[in-house]
C-alpha cells in the first residue's frame, strides 16, 4: 500500500508538471493584454493548481509533513521548508490570477509582471517536486506506520483528478484539450 500512495503521488506530480510546463509556455507566448484565449487557458491551468493540487494533493503531503518530524527529527526542517513552499504557491497562484485581471483590464505592465511571476513559479515548482520525490517520499516510506499510510491512502483515494481524472470537470475541459493536443504534437508523456 505503502509504495502504491507514493506512485500515485508521483503520477499527480507528472500531470502537475505537464501543467506546469503550459504555464511557462503560455505566459512566453502572450501577445499582450488583447490575448484573450492566451489568458483563458492561463487561467484555467492556475486555477487547476490553485484547486487541485493546493486543495487536494498537497493535503496528502501534509499528513507525511506533520507526521515524520515527529518520528524522525532530522527531516523536521525539509517538512517545514516543503509545507511553507505549499503555501507560498498558493499565494503565488492568487497574485498570478489578480495579474490576469489586472492585465485582462488593459495593464501591460501587469502582463510583464506575470511573465516574470511564472517563471519563477514554474522553477520553483520543479524543485520542490523534486524534494518531495528525492527525500520526503522515501523518509515518509522509511518512517510512517501502517496507520499513517492507511491515513493518506484513504485521503488520496478520494481525490478525482479535474483535468486528468475520470469524468474531466467542463470547467477545465479546453485545459485538458490542449494539454492532449500538445502532448500529441510534442511528444510529451
Amino acid at each position: 500500500m505503502r509504495s502504491d500512495v507514493v506512485q500515485s503521488l508521483c503520477d499527480e506530480h507528472r500531470n502537475i508538471e505537464r501543467v506546469l510546463l503550459l504555464i511557462r509556455f503560455q505566459a512566453e507566448m502572450l501577445q499582450g493584454v488583447h490575448d484573450l484565449q492566451g489568458f483563458e487557458l492561463l487561467t484555467n491551468a492556475l486555477g487547476y493548481m490553485h484547486n487541485y493540487p493546493g486543495v487536494t494533493h498537497h493535503p496528502c503531503e501534509e499528513i507525511m509533513l506533520a507526521r515524520l518530524p515527529v518520528i524522525h527529527s532530522a527531516a523536521a526542517a525539509m517538512c517545514q521548508q516543503v509545507a511553507a513552499q505549499h503555501k507560498a504557491f498558493a499565494n503565488q497562484e492568487s497574485a498570478m490570477l489578480r495579474l490576469i485581471r489586472e492585465a485582462q483590464a488593459g495593464d501591460p505592465e501587469a502582463c510583464a509582471r506575470l511573465k516574470e511571476t511564472v517563471t519563477g513559479y514554474c522553477t520553483e515548482q520543479a524543485k520542490h517536486i523534486t524534494t518531495e520525490e528525492l527525500e520526503l517520499f522515501p523518509l515518509a516510506l522509511k518512517y510512517l506506520s501502517e496507520k499513517d499510510w492507511q491515513e493518506i491512502a484513504s485521503r488520496s483515494k478520494a481525490i478525482i483528478d479535474p483535468v486528468f481524472g475520470k469524468g474531466i470537470l467542463q470547467h477545465y475541459q479546453s485545459l485538458y484539450d490542449y494539454l492532449m493536443s500538445y502532448k500529441a504534437d510534442l511528444g510529451v508523456h
